[in-house]
């Protein structure tokens, strides 16, 4: 995997981000994702490049895995939270969004997932321990709340 410096040689992918994939014995610290300059989710095993996915529409910042392992959500300049299935490199839809300030506003996409409103970049993320959402940070001080189970409605 490693050459004697440490190093995996990616190429020229301008990887911004990475987390490892939980495994179980021998696969454990194997597999992993990345997140490059272009907005594309990398998923990696033993050291290859499996698949090469677009999604956002600038650089692909931050990402989480989930507790369980199936989904990542990335998020990234453009100001999209996307939620991703790791296996097949399939983006999943949203089912919602709560902001967690009064007055602050946020939307909602059933097909590619969740932008703010300020179009702030997302800068920093992680799951609930239950897999249940996740909070998301952005440039612009806000928190938001995003629920993966129990959609979102405007009352």
């Amino acid at each position: 995997l490693l050459d004697d410096a440490g190093r995996l040689e990616v190429g020229e992918q301008d990887i911004l981000c990475v987390e490892f994939l939980p495994g179980q014995g021998g696969t454990a610290g194997r597999s992993f994702v990345t997140g490059n300059m272009r907005g594309q989710l990398g998923v990696w095993e033993q050291g290859r490049l499996i698949k090469l996915v677009d999604g956002h529409q600038g650089a692909l910042r931050c990402m989480r895995i989930s507790p369980n392992g199936r989904e990542v959500i990335t998020g990234g300049e453009s100001g999209e939270v996307l939620r991703w299935e790791v296996k097949g490199g399939k983006l999943w839809g949203m089912t919602g969004a709560l902001p967690l300030q009064e007055g602050l506003c946020a939307t909602h996409s059933a097909e590619m997932g969740h932008r703010t409103e300020s179009h702030a970049h997302i800068w920093c993320m992680d799951w609930k321990p239950d897999s249940s959402g996740f909070f998301a940070g952005t440039t612009a001080g806000d928190i938001w709340s995003v629920n993966t189970e129990v959609p979102y409605r405007p009352q």
